[in-house]
């Protein structure tokens, strides 16, 4: 991913498709972090797409839910 937002010709968006993420700690909480903080200072928009409440859940507990674009289903968690 770093390889991705590092390239000349970076993307403007990033989903990541999480509909299949079964667990979500604080671990993966720090790798979305860490991708956006990479991403934002180079326009680039990081989405959550279909996040399950696995993935939902721990967002809003840690207050970082409204740091993302949420796509699909689990935009309806907002």
């Amino acid at each position: 991913m770093t390889e991705l937002l590092l390239a000349q010709r970076a993307p403007t968006r990033i989903e990541l498709d999480l509909s299949a993420t079964a667990f979500m700690n604080s671990g993966g909480l720090a790798v979305l972090v860490q991708l956006q903080r990479l991403a934002a200072p180079r326009g680039i928009e990081v989405a959550l797409v279909d996040p399950p409440p696995a993935v939902v859940r721990p967002l809003q507990l840690s207050g970082l839910w409204h740091r993302f674009p949420i796509e699909g289903a689990g935009a309806a968690g907002a």
